[in-house]
């Protein structure tokens, strides 16, 4: 009996240190995993930040070339209206040219009737302040 109780202790203390071998395998594993899955979400949280970043940085580029399209683009329309602006008074100081010609032309016999009839006036009244007299 004491050979039985011998090898039941033998066997429990064998089993023990097999489950406690395996066991220590087992937390050696767990650690190595934990230790990749923490460096990965490192990994991870790195990335992301730089994700972020670059977001950052491609939206401030977005917007400067987008304000500088938008600037010479107005400085395009702008000096295209100023040369139509300019085309326009141009012509539009011809057509005003030709009308005060057409102007002066038919008012000039009118100015020319009214000077002589302004003359005549003067000379009735003359005539007449001279016979009333």
């Amino acid at each position: 009996m004491l050979d039985a109780l011998l090898l039941c202790i033998t066997a429990f203390a064998t089993g023990f240190a097999a489950a406690w071998a395996l066991g220590t395998r087992t937390r050696v594993q767990l650690a190595e995993i934990k230790a990749r899955a923490d460096e990965q979400a490192r990994a991870a949280e790195a990335k992301l930040e730089l994700v972020a970043e670059a977001k950052h940085s491609l939206t401030n580029a977005f917007k400067a070339l987008s304000a500088d399209a938008l600037s010479a683009q107005s400085r395009s329309f702008m000096d295209l209206a100023a040369a139509h602006l300019e085309k326009f008074q141009v012509q539009a100081r011809g057509e005003l040219e030709a009308r005060q010609k057409a102007v002066d032309a038919l008012v000039q016999p009118i100015a020319e009737s009214l000077t002589k009839v302004d003359g005549k006036l003067g000379e009735l009244e003359r005539a007449c302040t001279r016979t009333r007299r």
